[in-house]
């Protein structure tokens, strides 16, 4: 549809740095809740996650215990979803009217496409000049502030 309206596309392919690991548990405990999910459902899932600690071996010595305050184990059954819950914010913060990002119009009568989800891959498309790129690259800068994420410019491709 762009082609057909001769208008520019950017496609970015996001890469999140350690994704998985720096996933805030106060940010998405507020996206569950803005999500409309039950409380005692997120304060279930958090006990599983709230109460994880860890430790540091260092040649044979334990270290002190420290609680873990982000981050959904990979491999655990839930991590792909919450991950998606984390990924479901991003979206609504792109897709705010306050943002003015414009997505990929599929066809006359269809909503935009603005961004796309897969596990931690994270795909943009936008429409607009270059303007537009430094636009979305701000807005993901003060996302990224607030989740506590980071995404890897070096690994971030478009076209």
């Amino acid at each position: 549809m762009a082609k057909h309206l001769n208008e520019d596309l950017a496609i970015l392919l996001l890469d999140f740095e350690k994704a998985y690991d720096r996933v805030d548990w106060n940010f998405l405990q507020g996206t569950l809740q803005r999500l409309g999910f039950e409380d005692s459902w997120i304060n279930g899932v958090s006990a599983l996650y709230s109460s994880a600690s860890s430790r540091v071996l260092l040649a044979g010595d334990k270290g002190r215990r420290f609680f873990i305050t982000r981050s959904i184990r990979q491999g655990c059954p839930l991590a792909p979803f919450l991950f998606l819950f984390f990924a479901e914010a991003l979206h609504m913060y792109l897709a705010g009217e306050h943002v003015g990002l414009k997505g990929l119009q599929i066809s006359e009568c269809s909503e935009q496409v603005l961004d796309q989800e897969f596990a931690d891959d994270t795909s943009l498309y936008l429409q607009g000049q270059v303007e537009k790129l430094q636009k979305a690259k701000q807005v993901l800068q003060v996302f990224c502030s607030a989740s506590g994420t980071l995404i890897n410019w070096h690994k971030t491709f478009g076209f």
